[in-house]
């Protein structure tokens, strides 16, 4: 069984999330948006509220592509506005790839088209990153006793003073947006959470951006060494008539560091690209 939240009424708004995050990663965005459409997160499978339906269940990038379309169905929506953020990016592109009826626009934020340990930090560490979850998905679960005693606070404090130090995440960070998705991260199967990220490593989309038919826009961070900007320019040089949002200083949680930039940006592309074109298709 799939959980998904709805915030609002109007056009849909589709927000694929990070892996391992709840809608609170996008809150800022659904404050605004909300207003005028109605914005549709779902907990990845497995993630969150969803279930997984067993062990060896399908955590693969198709697969949440398919889960997103079940319950666009599920609500009888024929079409949405898709936003994708980290992760959310393959999945969208792989939605575009498999649905391209049921989209009517793609917002990418801080992602990639795919492989993405191949250019994360400007290395490649995709066999690394392959062994290193391989092996947290064999030995989380014999692990799983010590969650009851970890200092959950304590360890989002240490894990946000490190990323800021080394530049992951920028000081402007909203910090109690950030310990919500620590406490959710904390609460995870890292066994799940290790599959997902196998199948994300392994998932590659970049060979259909040139297909792309909707009104896309792409928002890269100038300090994002998780996704750096020069994948984020790839997808706005390859897809026909993306539109390009630089966020100077932006790290890989750009959204929650910097929504006064880049949530009007993303009601001006919306209402500009698709709601003043779908008006004048009506009146044709």
């Amino acid at each position: 069984q799939l959980f998904f939240q709805s915030f609002g009424k109007g056009p849909t708004v589709v927000f694929a999330n990070g892996i391992g995050v709840r809608y609170s990663g996008a809150v800022k965005q659904i404050q605004s948006l909300r207003q005028h459409y109605r914005v549709l997160c779902w907990d990845y499978r497995g993630m969150g509220q969803s279930e997984m339906p067993d062990v060896e269940g399908d955590v693969s990038m198709p697969r949440q592509a398919r889960d997103i379309i079940a319950i666009l169905d599920h609500l009888k929506i024929a079409s949405a506005l898709f936003v994708g953020w980290s992760m959310g990016v393959q999945v969208c592109l792989e939605h575009l790839r498999r649905y391209p009826t049921r989209a009517a626009a793609f917002i990418g934020l801080n992602g990639t088209p795919g492989a993405p340990f191949r250019t994360a930090f400007d290395l490649d560490l995709h066999s690394e990153m392959r062994a290193a979850f391989a092996v947290m998905g064999r030995h989380w679960r014999k692990a799983q006793w010590v969650k009851p005693f970890m200092k959950r606070r304590r360890l989002t404090e240490a894990f946000l003073r490190v990323a800021q130090r080394i530049g992951l995440t920028a000081h402007s960070l909203d910090r109690e947006i950030f310990f919500e998705l620590g406490d959710a991260w904390l609460d995870l199967d890292i066994g799940v959470y290790s599959e997902i990220f196998r199948h994300l490593s392994e998932h590659d989309a970049s060979d259909m951006l040139r297909r792309v038919q909707v009104p896309s826009l792409l928002v890269g961070g100038d300090a994002d060494r998780m996704t750096p900007l020069h994948r984020t320019h790839l997808m706005a040089s390859e897809i026909p008539g993306a539109e390009l949002l630089v966020v100077p200083g932006g790290t890989h949680f750009s959204a929650v560091e910097f929504p006064g930039l880049i949530t009007p940006r993303v009601r001006q592309f919306l209402n500009e690209r698709v709601l003043a074109g779908l008006a004048v298709a009506l009146a044709a």
